[in-house]
């Protein structure tokens, strides 16, 4: 009947609606998960650069402090040099005192 036909169209209507929001359901929370993951994995990629950008802050700071301690120690030889040079040409003006009064 006409009244029967007008129901079972009315109920295909209804479960097509409802399979339709089901479906936009579905994808809405396929979209967040995936937003959620992207999200994720900005803030890994975010702390990996935070992390390698320490690294290099402390790769640095122990480089300058090598460099520092390198000069330290030049430093410290060029002084022992410059007094084992002092305590040469005091060996040799004795040296040469002794000889100029034995000469005498």
């Amino acid at each position: 009947t006409l009244q029967a036909w007008m129901r079972m169209c009315k109920a295909k209507s209804a479960y097509a609606q409802q399979r339709n929001a089901a479906v936009k359901i579905q994808c809405l929370e396929r979209q967040r998960a995936a937003l959620f993951v992207l999200e994720s994995l900005k803030i890994q990629k975010r702390r990996k650069k935070e992390l390698s950008a320490t690294k290099i802050q402390a790769l640095v700071r122990g480089s300058i402090a090598r460099a520092r301690f390198d000069v330290f120690v030049v430093k410290v030889v060029m002084i022992q040099a410059w007094i084992r040079c002092i305590v040469a040409q005091k060996e040799r003006a004795t040296s040469l005192n002794a000889a100029t009064m034995i000469q005498s």
